[in-house]
């Protein structure tokens, strides 16, 4: 049986999906620069939490569009260029919101009887896309997850159903009215929210911005070796092809950390894949470049000077701070000595004051003699 493991993220005691992560892995990097798309991905939690039962987020293009959890009832536009602002047919939207929410529910209880869970936090996903190549409808699946194991997939399109576990296998009867249900309510909805967003928000949507990339090498004192790391920001849409080479040969991906693409605040995206060099391979003077294809462009970087580690730079700062405020403070205290000690009372400058009896005994004194 085939499995997928999604990546969790722990908070609170307990396991969530992170939803960014189980986005990126469900749309795989195409460079298609004239697709565009709609996904929904929806999360049902059962047991006592700090967060909703239920919470769904719409993207467009991957970029979040509107939010809906079960403690405010409510679509909420995310739209950071129009704020509170959605798209209309909120008619529709309602009723796919209460019908994966009835859904995920069913489903999570049948897998909390399959695996004998009857305690503890368990958490269900739904992810599902429609994808549009020009005004051709190029993809419309769905996917489910319980606990981080795959446990179906459905290719709407391909008419390919294939569920995981024995309690999500759909009788004849059950195929065609769930056929029925996709094909006749939710793809013409899912067709129209995405036509409708990319005409009042193509600017943003449907913009192109290409990545600022740089190749960089690290020194780490502590192996004597070093990490070379090429990194792309700043792009737009999402969908990129890095590839990191050593002498013109491509570097294994097993061989590499990183890879995913990730949001910037901005809206835009970042990637980044980095490489563990040995201080062997130091010494052999390989030559590392980087090949980013974005836009179906594709772009050769070369290495960067290297870069001081920045551990050196730091304690070199702390070490003359800490001498200059050394000599600062012995000067400071010398002064203060200097003027609080006791003067010398044969280097006074006060001048002397007689008095009348100092006087008249001088007076007598120059008498006698």
């Amino acid at each position: 049986m085939l499995k997928m493991r999604f990546p969790l993220k722990e908070t609170s005691g307990f396991m969530v999906f992170p939803a960014v992560a189980l986005l990126v892995l469900s749309s795989p990097h195409r460079t298609f620069s004239e697709s565009h798309s709609l996904s929904l991905l929806a999360t049902f939690i059962y047991g006592e939490t700090p967060f909703p039962e239920f919470t769904l987020v719409l993207t467009i293009n991957n970029v979040p569009v509107e939010y809906y959890d079960s403690n405010v009832k409510k679509i909420v536009s995310q739209r950071y260029w129009r704020p509170n602002i959605s798209v209309e047919d909120t008619e529709g939207k309602y009723f796919v919101v209460e019908e994966t929410h009835r859904s995920m529910k069913i489903a999570t209880d049948l897998m909390m009887k399959h695996f004998n869970h009857t305690n503890g936090i368990r958490v269900y996903q739904k992810f599902a896309v429609c994808e549009l190549e020009g005004d051709i409808l190029s993809r419309y699946f769905l996917q489910d997850a319980y606990e981080g194991e795959e446990t179906r997939t459905y290719d709407i399109l391909g008419q390919k159903y294939k569920p995981l576990v024995p309690e999500l296998i759909w009788n004849e009867k059950q195929m065609q009215q769930n056929t029925m249900i996709f094909i006749n309510v939710y793809q013409p909805l899912c067709l129209k929210v995405l036509r409708q967003y990319l005409q009042q928000d193509k600017n943003v949507l449907m913009r192109r911005e290409r990545p600022r990339v740089r190749v960089t090498q690290k020194r780490d004192p502590g192996t004597g070796g070093a990490q070379v790391c090429c990194l792309a920001t700043g792009f737009f849409p999402r969908h990129i092809n890095m590839t990191l080479l050593r002498d013109g040969q491509p570097v294994p991906e097993q061989n590499l950390a990183g890879g995913e693409v990730l949001p910037n605040g901005d809206g835009t995206f970042q990637m980044r894949k980095s490489l563990s060099v040995s201080e062997q391979q130091l010494r052999e003077k390989h030559q590392y470049t980087c090949t980013v294809t974005h836009l179906d462009r594709k772009e050769d970087f070369g290495l960067a000077e290297p870069e001081d580690h920045p551990d050196v730079i730091l304690i070199t700062v702390l070490v003359v701070t800490v001498l200059a405020v050394i000599v600062l403070v012995v000067a400071v205290f010398l002064c203060w000595r200097r003027q609080t000690s006791s003067p010398d009372p044969c280097q006074t400058s006060d001048p002397i004051r007689y008095t009348a009896a100092q006087k008249t005994e001088q007076s007598d004194s120059t008498t006698s003699s």
